[in-house]
């Protein structure tokens, strides 16, 4: 061990002057200066004396700013874990501060008083050191020895050296032999040698709870097992255990809870968890507990009976268990079953694929199997299949063909974010694949990844079936590409706005029929419309940068070609001449337009539509008649919302549009790609043999005329 230095004082400070007291009695024989000589002694003593003390301020002064400095001295050297290096700093420093202060003194007397003080501090100052780096050496020590101990039990328990297992407890000992025997107090080295057999289990009890936190529990509870582990650390380990567990139980509770209410029931332990929770937490499980075991199969029922017979079924559920339980359990019931139903209802709107997968064991089953396939034929082979049965679902569950999803919002939401980080060549690789795996809904995928946030290029893009201008296209989306395009029409005394006016003039037909064609949203239109004038406007902008065009009118043209050009524009709808990757008969006589209106002219009264309201003015059979006049004379054909096909409704004179619908709550609509000869849901063959001139009358026309004046025509038509 390093000698602690001492240091020796250079002198004994003055003894304290004594009080001063002034007893001057001056005789009347004696002079006045004579009389006075005692008061100038006393005077005299007492200067000397307030000096003193003005000294010793000054001294203490200079200590206690010394002293300042000096503490952080102290601590630096308290930090270190050799002894040496700390003394020397020390002794260094304090030389050093006792110099600079020692030389602010105003005379040999407080140097001497100054420096006598500040020497007994560093006395002080070097026992304090050397008890702190005594401690720091040993935690070093510590330090080393617990690395060195982590490296061997690693090796025993996590690394399964056998080696090293077999020789673990040994390596503990000569370790703790080598750095501790001699060096701390007996009896803590004795207890360190003794308790190596609890070391060894806590470590195997703490890396097992990492694992299997479960079975680790039950291990500490069975007193047969890790025997060397005391009560007391046992129970912190029980308790460690139980912190572990809590939040994996209440996972498994949601889990649970949650399946429950996709009418499945999973197991849950829930002996377990009263052992493990908190007492207020698992009461809480508890009072739901009963309730959802009982629901489980009344909630699948509610899960996928039809939603025409949703409220019917939720109130004889309701009934039974009213009958069958207690008032206040059974109410318990009717509020769990309640919030199925609403549970069902925002699922079928906000997201019915993934309802219908977590709820339809069958559409859970494709779902697996899709997941589990590598071979990419089958993929695409079992996603149509996929899609299909979950269309067919929706139907039956009542979502209406606006409502129909053929994607799960997180599937769209991962398509539209892995297409944003694509480059062209790999967008089109994407679009393609899309166009593949949804077959007949690919339009609608489109539809609904577009609500995501996929550019409007994309969609447009399904109606070009080129390559090489698809690339193009989906290169307008670029932001750098845009902005070049708008510094060159600066540049050449031209703008977008400019070059967008010229578009939107040669696009008015078709934004008639667009706004026309969405019934349920028209500002949805609108929002459509100028997506397709902007990336029309900046592929006019890129005709006129690559030379392509000679002026701003015929860049107009060439971009709203694009559209125009590949669809075939009537006065309420538009047919596209491509449809989901295949060509559309638009204009034949068994095409498109001519089959809308073939049913229209010949089939209205056959799809046996249901007429509108009530008057109670009339009766039921006037109300057909006047309907079917309506539906004849004040009806048209337009886009269905999400643009898969036409669809036929009556025009008010509010400008409103209202599809018709049968018994059944049918519309009466086909897709672009239906080439059968079939009266939309019916089993009607249609007789393209009935199509004549427009100049030729129907018989429908015929009987209307004879029956009503030119008058009563026109009233009729402002109904």
């Amino acid at each position: 061990m390093p000698k602690i230095p001492t240091f020796i004082t250079e002198a004994r400070p003055t003894a304290e002057v004594g009080s001063v007291k002034a007893d001057v009695k001056v005789p009347l024989s004696q002079t006045l200066a004579t009389a006075l000589t005692p008061v100038t002694n006393a005077i005299v003593k007492h200067r000397v004396q307030e000096k003193n003390f003005e000294n010793k301020t000054e001294a203490l002064k200079l200590e206690n700013e010394a002293l300042l400095e000096f503490t952080n001295t102290l601590d630096q050297a308290s930090k270190l874990d050799n002894k040496d290096q700390a003394f020397e700093l020390v002794k260094t420093e304090s030389e050093r501060i006792k110099s600079i202060y020692s030389n602010k003194a105003s005379n040999k007397y407080v140097k001497t008083l100054f420096n006598n003080s500040f020497y007994g501090e560093v006395q002080k100052g070097i026992f304090k050191v050397n008890s702190r780096v005594s401690t720091n050496i040993i935690q070093s020590l510590d330090l080393e020895v617990n690395k060195k101990k982590n490296k061997i039990l690693t090796d025993a328990f996590i690394d399964k050296n056998p080696l090293a297992a077999a020789t673990v407890a040994n390596d503990l000992l000569l370790l703790y032999e080598k750095n501790y025997k001699g060096r701390i107090d007996e009896d803590e080295y004795k207890a360190l040698i003794q308790g190596i057999p609890s070391e060894l289990e806590i470590y195997e009890v703490t890396q097992n709870l990492r694992k299997d936190p479960r079975q680790t529990y039950l291990d500490l509870w069975d007193k047969t097992k890790y025997t060397n582990i005391s009560y007391e650390n046992r129970e912190k380990l029980i308790a460690q255990a139980k912190g572990l567990l809590t939040p994996e139980i209440k996972n498994e509770w949601e889990n649970f809870a949650a399946a429950a209410l996709d009418g499945k029931e999973i197991p849950f332990d829930m002996d377990f968890a009263k052992e493990v929770l908190d007492t207020k937490v698992f009461n809480g499980m508890m009072e739901q507990y009963s309730v959802i075991k009982e629901s489980v199969s009344n909630t699948k029922i509610l899960n996928s009976v039809n939603q025409s017979e949703l409220k019917s079924t939720l109130d004889s559920i309701t009934k039974d268990a009213f009958d069958s339980m207690d008032y206040i359990d059974a109410k318990k019931m009717k509020e769990y079953y309640e919030g199925v139903v609403n549970r069902r209802n925002e699922a079928m709107i906000e997201d019915p694929n993934n309802f219908i997968i977590n709820t339809n064991p069958t559409a859970e089953k494709l779902f697996n199997e899709l997941q589990e396939e590598t071979i990419p034929e089958l993929q695409i082979e079992k996603k149509l299949a996929l899609t299909e049965f979950l269309v067919a679902e929706q139907k039956l569950l009542g979502n209406q063909d606006h409502q129909i999803r053929v994607m799960s919002n997180q599937e769209a939401n991962s398509w539209v974010n892995t297409y944003k980080t694509a480059d062209a060549k790999e967008r089109v690789f994407m679009l393609q694949k899309l166009d593949l795996e949804f077959g007949e809904y690919n339009s609608k995928a489109l539809l609904e990844l577009s609500s995501k946030g996929l550019p409007f290029t994309a969609q447009l893009s399904s109606f070009l079936q080129d390559e090489t201008e698809t690339m193009k296209f989906l290169s307008l989306d670029d932001k750098s590409e845009q902005q070049t395009l708008r510094k060159f029409l600066e540049d050449n005394e031209s703008s977008l706005s400019e070059v967008r006016k010229a578009v939107r003039k040669k696009l008015v037909d078709f934004e008639d029929v667009i706004v026309r064609g969405n019934r349920f949203d028209t500002s949805q239109a609108s929002v459509k419309m100028e997506k397709i004038v902007e990336t029309l406007s900046y592929y006019a902008a890129n005709e006129l940068f690559a030379n392509q065009a000679e002026s701003v009118e015929d860049a107009a043209k060439i971009a709203a070609n694009v559209i125009m050009g590949r669809f075939e524009i009537e006065d309420s709808f538009y047919v596209p001449l491509v449809f989901n990757g295949k060509k559309v008969n638009a204009t034949d006589p068994t095409g498109i337009i001519d089959k809308a209106e073939l049913i229209k002219n010949y089939y209205l009264d056959q799809f046996e539509a249901v007429a509108f309201g009530s008057d109670k003015e009339k009766d039921v059979q006037v109300l057909t008649e006047d309907f079917k006049t309506q539906a004849k004379y004040n009806g048209e054909w337009r886009n269905t919302a999400d643009g898969t096909g036409l669809i036929y409704g009556i025009v008010f004179p509010d400008a409103s549009f209202t599809p018709l619908i049968n018994k059944n709550g049918e519309n009466l609509m086909f897709r672009f790609d239906d080439t059968s000869k079939i009266l939309p849901n019916t089993n009607i063959e249609l007789d393209y043999s009935l199509a004549r001139p427009d100049s030729e009358k129907t018989t429908i026309e015929k009987q209307f005329e004879e029956k009503f004046t030119d008058e009563e025509i026109i009233k009729l038509r402002r109904l």
